[in-house]
């Protein structure tokens, strides 16, 4: 029969768009293959799939595809298709887009009162709109329209579309979710070069000062050791060590921004834990002795 020979034709179609979607994950080549499929199975004046703006205030058309859009309507209406508005506003509750998009359900011409004719409508036309559903809340609309016909989809045809819809919608959101989270990555490896840059150019300027404080602590070690000052000899070599540490800290920085932009080789060699608990109690003596706290250093043989 008839019916069954379309329900065939549309389980094919089907099959093709689920293959389709699955070969690509950019959102306009998605749109596309599903707009052309569906006019090849409805033959349609017009097919318009809608989408919302960030901001969630407009639907805009993304995408138009029918004998309109092609030059093959015999129709008066196809002088329209230049003057159709490309974006509908979300806060027209009467839009027949509108009301598909914040009521998750079909909605038809033939149901719908003649005052509500939309600018996006070609004149004297049935039109379907069927909303995209992910999770229960839309993500865009199917918009269908064709002047030729009383009524614009029988049940076969309706069934279809929402397959096609029920399909579509989740390969969609994928494809939205991926270009978004490709453009969060590129977001994050510039907020990482930007971070890089400000670790490098405050390294560098912490360098100057550090070399002139190394270099004045020197001289008056120098002058300590000479008047055999024990006292200013143990405070000056105190800072003297700290000032190394604080430049280690900055070379370190330096390579850190190094090692990310992949310009520096890690060096590993074998390190003394002595040495570094010796200078580690030498800068606590300082704070202990004055509350009569002594600390001592025992090395294992």
């Amino acid at each position: 029969s008839e019916a069954s020979d379309r329900t065939t034709l549309h389980v094919s179609l089907l099959n093709e768009i689920s293959k389709g979607l699955a070969t690509s994950l950019d959102q306009n080549e998605q749109l596309a293959f599903v707009g052309e499929h569906l006019q090849s199975a409805l033959d349609l004046e017009s097919i318009s799939i809608w989408w919302p703006d960030d901001q969630g205030q407009h639907l805009y058309m993304m995408g138009r595809w029918g004998k309109l859009v092609d030059g093959e309507s015999s129709t008066p209406s196809s002088q329209e298709l230049s003057l159709a508005k490309r974006s509908i506003a979300l806060d027209q509750a009467d839009d027949l887009l509108v009301r598909a998009f914040h009521e998750f359900q079909s909605v038809s011409e033939e149901n719908t009162p003649a005052e509500h004719e939309s600018s996006w409508r070609l004149e004297n036309t049935a039109a379907f709109i069927v909303p995209l559903l992910v999770q229960g809340q839309s993500i865009g609309v199917i918009a269908l329209q064709d002047p030729r016909r009383s009524f614009l989809l029988d049940r076969v045809e309706q069934d279809f579309i929402l397959s096609v819809a029920n399909q579509s919608s989740l390969a969609l959101e994928n494809a939205r979710l991926s270009q978004q989270t490709l453009e969060d990555n590129r977001a994050l490896k510039e907020m990482d070069r930007i971070k890089s840059e400000i670790v490098a150019n405050v390294s560098n300027e912490l360098r100057s000062p550090l070399a002139s404080i190394k270099a004045y602590t020197e001289l008056l070690l120098d002058e300590a050791r000479a008047k055999e000052s024990d006292v200013c000899l143990q405070w000056l070599q105190v800072i003297n060590r700290e000032t190394d540490s604080l430049t280690t800290l900055v070379n370190d920085s330096l390579n850190l921004s190094r090692l990310e932009a992949g310009g520096y080789e890690l060096v590993r060699e074998p390190l003394g834990l002595g040495g570094i608990v010796r200078e580690v109690v030498s800068l606590l003596c300082v704070l202990a002795e004055p509350r009569g706290i002594s600390v001592e250093v025992e090395e294992a043989n």
